[in-house]
């Protein structure tokens, strides 16, 4: 008996040791996959999602290269828009119909988890038909002239990536909060196309990772073009910053930049030496008892500094000293629904508010008005057309009287696009009855921040007036109606073809009207789109 037992116990011992490890493995096979990191990157808008092609995800030991890209044709129809006649110009933009079209080419290679360059570029771009305007200078379309072939270097960044942060070495666009200041064109719009963006050759360096809850940043930049200024002419603006962006959760971040800026005396010109603070933000919450979220953005600008040559809104043969502040809020809710397994935003509701500082006086030395990004688009036509236009046909005015003046490399009289010296409501209401089907309805209220005084008219006629000849009190800028229908095709992922229209109609207001004290008139625009992302 004792024999058996003796020879037993090592059987035993084995076989208890080969089940506590079988035991051990199952208990470690059933746990659950430990949990990725958190990143903190703000999640895609649920509301407004992009149409582009999402980026592969990096793997150690693996290199990924990707092109991809879009299309995108756009035939508009316009009202004739009456501007101011200076020498002998036509009382009116007279381009009632244009083509326009882009070919945006983005390559991405990746090595690693570590290495990442990208580039980007439109190839081609430009206006196919369209009549060309007379003396509309610096306007910052591509609607001047008929040139279907234009080529628009974009990006080619190349981004170095450690436990650390991150090093970015390139030419490329820049995107800040809303876009007020720094805009890249590639963030979706409620209405209307991009417009051509900045672009610089950067030095930036990140701290930490996108799941870190604080980074810090510093960057250098040298402009290379924003269709103003541009090196290959000799224009040296540089920019160097420091940046702290504080993301508590992925669906909270706030973003601090400290930035100062530097135009270089070019002969016989002067320069500009600025200092801009930008504070900017955003939020996504769940809405209490139903599907959705509710989603908040903002961002504030003031640049503050000095001005050594001939501005618009300034003394020619003075120093300038400079001050001007820009504010933008949107906030909304966005209803959600998922249909075939795909989730999407049926209902959407958004207001944005937004004002910029204005200058009503271009004779002393102080100079006021804040132009925001182009790219930071608000409707179809107050802004983008008729104010883009008038202030470029102003600018020919003042050209004409003062060349130094009109000619500004800084602080110029043309808006391009941009809101200027205004504030504004414009509030949005986007319906998806199914998820490939976009109804929007929009509006827009604007008003000027201070009396609209042409530079143009008083250089020429020694007069303070609008830039219709009328009286420089009237600061109503007026109301639009915006409306659009967008059906996206998917075809052999990730293809997709979009088919659009949109269409605007303004009333201007009293800051439009002319020296009898007749308005404006209404201003239509409408838009067909065929468009394909790849």
């Amino acid at each position: 008996m004792t024999s058996w037992l003796s020879d037993s116990l090592p059987g035993v011992t084995a076989r208890a040791v080969l089940l506590l490890l079988l035991t051990t493995a199952a208990a470690h096979g059933a746990e659950p996959p430990p949990p990725p990191a958190a990143n903190r990157e703000m999640p895609e808008s649920v509301a407004l999602p992009t149409t582009r092609v999402r980026d592969p995800l990096p793997e150690p030991a693996a290199v990924k290269v990707r092109i991809d890209g879009e299309y995108e044709a756009r035939q508009s129809f316009l009202t004739p828009l009456p501007l101011a006649s200076v020498n002998g110009s036509p009382a009116s933009l007279g381009q009632t119909s244009r083509l326009f079209h882009w070919l945006r080419l983005r390559g991405l290679a990746l090595f690693g988890t570590h290495w990442e360059l990208r580039g980007e570029t439109d190839l081609p771009r430009g206006m196919v038909y369209g009549k060309e305007p007379d003396l509309i200078p610096d306007n910052g379309t591509d609607f001047d002239r008929q040139q279907p072939v234009q080529i628009h270097a974009r990006m080619l960044r190349l981004t170095l990536r450690g436990h650390l942060g991150e090093v970015s070495l390139g030419h490329t666009t820049t995107q800040l909060g809303m876009g007020l200041v720094d805009a890249d064109g590639d963030q979706p719009r409620w209405f209307g196309p991009p417009d051509k963006p900045a672009t610089y050759e950067r030095l930036q360096v990140l701290s930490g990772s996108a799941d870190s809850t604080l980074r810090i940043g510093a960057s250098g930049d040298v402009l290379f073009d924003d269709g103003r200024l541009a090196l290959s002419d000799g224009d040296q603006l540089l920019r160097v910053g420091l940046s702290a962006r504080y993301a508590p959760n992925r669906r909270t971040h706030v973003e601090l930049l400290g930035r100062y800026e530097s135009l270089e005396k070019r002969a016989p010109l002067g320069g500009a030496q600025l200092l801009l603070l930008d504070l900017s933000g955003g939020f996504r919450g769940p809405l209490a008892g139903r599907t959705g979220e509710l989603f908040g953005e903002y961002e504030g600008a003031y640049r503050v500094g000095g001005v050594s040559e001939p501005t618009a809104f300034g003394a020619a043969t003075e120093d300038q000293t400079l001050a001007s502040l820009a504010l933008a809020a949107r906030v909304g809710i966005a209803l959600e629904r998922v249909e075939d397994f795909r989730r999407f935003a049926h209902l959407v509701a958004s207001l944005e508010w937004g004002i910029a500082s204005g200058d009503a006086d271009p004779t002393d030395d102080e100079l006021h008005r804040f132009v925001m990004n182009p790219n930071h688009g608000v409707g179809l036509l107050l802004f983008s057309e008729i104010l883009r236009f008038k202030t470029a046909r102003a600018q020919a005015l003042l050209a004409s009287a003062n060349a130094g003046a009109g000619q500004a490399r800084f602080e110029g009289l043309a808006t391009r696009g941009g809101i200027a010296g205004a504030t504004y409501l414009n509030p949005v209401l986007l319906v998806r009855p199914m998820p490939d089907l976009a109804l929007k309805v929009g509006a827009v209220v604007a008003s000027a921040t201070t009396s609209i005084v042409d530079p143009g008219a008083l250089a020429a006629h020694a007069a303070r007036k609008n830039f219709d000849g009328g009286s420089p009190i009237g600061r109503s800028l007026g109301t639009e109606l915006d409306v659009s229908a967008e059906l996206t095709v998917p075809l052999d992922a990730p293809m997709l073809l979009r088919l659009s229209v949109e269409g605007g109609i303004a009333f201007p207001g009293s800051a439009f009207a002319d020296a009898d004290g007749r308005g404006l008139g209404k201003q239509a625009l409408t838009t067909a789109g065929l468009g394909l992302t790849f």
